[in-house]
């Protein structure tokens, strides 16, 4: 007996199905397809019929800043398509065909088309280069997590140090009031101490907690037209110069002309 491929059925089978609307609701429009080695995906998806097919790949190659962490291989470079722009078409549907190889970048991509909008495609965040927040360290603790509780019923006890946590403010502070004997005999008061950042989550709440002077700056993860900051600092600035300013400013009690 001869076996054709109309006798086989993976669970990606059914996208190309005539018999339910996603064919037909998506064939001439464009969709991201996710999973497998290379562009062997994107082939699937043609072969059902879909005209529009990207992949990843494309992605990083449009623009690197998308993931930083990432530099595309030279398969990807090769398999990429280069005809689309990802800011002016927006992407109708993304498939999960199989198993993610490089599940980060995945997940940001995902992440960017829910969340901005298919046609913006851009502590638990940071920022780099790409106008839209990328994802960090937090973003790979919950993941971690999600999957430790799918499997245990529960989260992970994890310890967790760097911003905003006590005991990072705390080494913090003692550095600072070393410096401080060393340079001129004794410790300068708290009152002193300024913590300068973009992330209200991590650098705002540690230094209010610390009970240092907290100054979130319009440069980075913070976004002032949009957002309201999740911890309250003490004050706000454009940007680190004119923070440093304003804290000299305050501390000094004097008006200082701008640099």
């Amino acid at each position: 007996m001869k076996i054709g491929e109309d006798m086989f059925m993976q669970s990606h089978t059914v996208v190309g199905s005539r018999v339910l609307p996603y064919l037909d609701q998506y064939q001439t429009k464009p969709i991201l397809v996710l999973g497998g080695i290379g562009d062997t995906c994107r082939r699937i998806a043609q072969d059902y019929g879909f005209r529009d097919v990207l992949i990843p790949a494309d992605v990083f190659c449009w623009n690197k800043d998308i993931w930083p962490l990432h530099t595309p291989t030279q398969e990807e470079q090769q398999t990429a398509r280069r005809d689309f722009d990802f800011s002016e078409k927006p992407i109708a549907a993304a498939f999960v065909f199989h198993d993610p190889r490089n599940w980060a970048p995945d997940v940001q991509i995902l992440l960017d088309i829910v969340r901005y909008g298919s046609q913006t495609l851009p502590a638990f965040v940071g920022r780099g280069a790409y106008p839209e927040p990328r994802l960090g360290q937090g973003g790979f603790r919950y993941a971690f997590q999600s999957i430790h509780t799918a499997l245990e019923g529960r989260p992970y006890n994890a310890t967790i140090l760097g911003k905003p946590s006590t005991e990072t403010y705390r080494h913090a502070e003692n550095m600072i009031m070393n410096l401080s004997s060393r340079a001129y005999g004794t410790n300068i008061p708290k009152s002193s101490i300024f913590m300068i950042g973009d992330n209200p989550e991590s650098d705002i709440a540690g230094a209010n907690k610390a009970g240092w002077n907290s100054v979130l700056v319009h440069t980075g993860v913070f976004s002032p037209g949009e957002q309201t900051p999740s911890h309250i600092p003490t004050f706000q600035a454009r940007d680190v110069e004119e923070a440093v300013h304003l804290a000299l400013q305050r501390v000094s009690g004097q008006e200082l002309p701008l640099p």
